[in-house]
C-alpha cells in the first residue's frame, strides 16, 4: 500500500490520495476555522480516515450515531492546514428565503445520494 506523503493545502499535490481524503481534509479545516474540534462523518468514508490517520494528519473513531466516524485534525494536520492565514469570502449574498429553502432541499437530497448508508433509518 503507497503511503501518503506529509502534504499541505496549499501546495502539495493531492493527485494520489481518495476525493474523499481530501474532502474530508478541507471539512475538518474549515469546521477548526469555525471552532469545532471534531465532525462526523458517514462510516462509508473510513477508508479515507483510515489514510490520513496513517501519515499522522488525523485521529478518529466511531461515532455515536449508528454507521458515523467521528474525526478531528491533530497538532500536524492543524500547523500544515491552518498555517497560511485564512481570509473568508467577502461581500454577502442576497437570496430569498424560498431560493434558501431550495438550496437547502438540494444539499440534503445530494448528501443523500451521495452518501446513502448515513441517512438509513
Amino acid at each position: 500500500m503507497e503511503t501518503l506523503e506529509e502534504p499541505t493545502a496549499q501546495s502539495a499535490d493531492w493527485t494520489h490520495v481518495s476525493p474523499a481524503a481530501y474532502l474530508m481534509m478541507e471539512t475538518l479545516a474549515a469546521r477548526a476555522r469555525l471552532g469545532e474540534g471534531v465532525w462526523t462523518f458517514p462510516k462509508n468514508v473510513s477508508f479515507a480516515a483510515r489514510r490520513l490517520e496513517e501519515a499522522g494528519l488525523v485521529g478518529w473513531k466511531s461515532g455515536i450515531v449508528e454507521r458515523t466516524i467521528i474525526v478531528w485534525m491533530t497538532d500536524k494536520a492543524r500547523e500544515l492546514w491552518l498555517a497560511a492565514p485564512y481570509e473568508a469570502p467577502s461581500g454577502t449574498v442576497n437570496i430569498s428565503a424560498l431560493e434558501l429553502t431550495t438550496l437547502r432541499r438540494d444539499l440534503a437530497e445530494a448528501q443523500a445520494a451521495l452518501f446513502p448508508a448515513a441517512f438509513d433509518a
